[in-house]
């Protein structure tokens, strides 16, 4: 009995504490949690819409810049293309303006109708389906990969995924159903400040978001393995520079090219030319001196190049054209230009020129 009074004590107590955090929250009123549910991209909930078969898109007009989408749901004008961009929010054009984005760029430099089916926050698998569902058409299909397509494949709790089995890829919760736990954080996000500090503490939490992570999904060996893992509590973009990589980022890739090799094959298939794309990030540029700066706070080194190298290699070895965008970033980065945001890791309307540079030079080519 005594233990049970206890007990209850320490629950009001922690409700109480929560309460009163977010009053103090509201009346303090921090910019970087008043803004109502965000993604890392500034998109408001209200932007942002389930999709059977894809996990999410777009359906409304809310961004920080204008936003216009088209009847698929994607930022885009028209519904066909002689070009089409596939991959996240590099290539929507976050951050720009929608003809500043290396997809309406290479098309204007090509004099070639694009049509733009990037997403923020998908993954190679979400690529693969928009090229399948919306624009198997196009006799061109780019398709732009980002180092966190690695992590965004495994997302099985926010839309449907692919698995390896018996040497094949397999799809699994499609088609989607958003899980109690994704719309109980949703919910959450959108109306509690307390909530988004208490995510903006775990997103911070390496080791702690992916204890978390497994826990919630009830794979408690995996939780407590979190803290036996030397590189458990590294950020994922720094775990896929490390060498040798780490084995959670061998099977990644390994996810990763087989639904390359799917998705490559069927474009072949369809008589179309498929050209892959990497998307170097912020940290592997050493933009701002970020890489440096990782090295000091995580004692590690980090070899920016390796990881981009094996994926062309894979691709050349199976015949699919590559685009590797890391030299021209980094010798930007070198001279002193500013093809990323200070404070985003996006590109700037600089790094989608260069980029848009590279791509139509890679098209054109014979």
């Amino acid at each position: 009995m005594k233990k049970r009074k206890i007990l209850l004590q320490v629950l009001t107590g922690i409700i109480a504490f929560l309460i009163l955090l977010e009053l103090v929250l509201r009346i303090v009123n921090p910019s970087s949690i008043s803004v109502g549910y965000e993604d890392l991209n500034g998109s408001s909930a209200k932007l942002i819409a389930d999709d059977p078969t894809m996990g999410w898109n777009y359906y409304g007009h809310e961004y920080e810049i204008e936003l216009v989408t088209n009847a698929f749901g994607f930022r885009d004008t028209d519904t066909s293309g002689e070009i089409l961009f596939t991959g996240d929010s590099f290539t929507m054009g976050c951050c720009v303006a929608q003809n500043e984005s290396y997809a309406e760029l290479t098309g204007t430099l090509l004099n070639k109708t694009v049509l733009n089916l990037g997403m923020e926050g998908y993954g190679t698998d979400q690529a693969f389906w928009s090229y399948q569902y919306f624009g198997n058409s196009s006799k061109t299909v780019v398709y732009a990969f980002y180092i966190n397509d690695l992590t965004d494949n495994l997302n099985s709790f926010s839309k449907p995924a692919y698995t390896i089995k018996n040497n094949s890829l397999e799809k699994i919760n499609f088609p989607f159903q958003k899980s109690f736990i994704s719309s109980a954080k949703a919910t959450l996000y959108q109306y509690s400040y307390a909530f988004r500090v208490f995510n903006l503490v775990i997103e911070s939490q390496p080791l702690l978001k992916g204890f978390l992570s497994a826990f919630t999904r009830l794979r408690f060996s995996e939780a407590f393995a979190q803290f036996s893992k030397p590189a458990a509590s590294l950020p994922a973009e720094v775990k896929g520079f490390l060498q040798p990589a780490p084995e959670e980022v061998r099977q990644q890739l390994a996810l990763m090219e087989k639904i390359l090799l799917a998705y490559a094959g069927e474009v072949k298939r369809n008589n179309a030319t498929f050209l892959l794309v990497l998307i170097p990030t912020k940290l592997q540029a050493n933009f701002n001196g970020l890489k440096d700066k990782a090295e000091k706070a995580y004692d590690v080194t980090l070899h920016p190049e390796p990881l981009y190298s094996e994926i062309e290699a894979f691709a050349e070895r199976n015949g699919i054209p590559a685009l590797n965008l890391y030299p021209a970033i980094r010798e930007s980065v070198k001279k002193g230009g500013r093809p990323y945001f200070t404070d985003d890791g996006h590109f700037t309307a600089d790094g989608h020129r260069l980029a848009a540079e590279a791509i139509a030079k890679k098209i054109a080519a014979p």
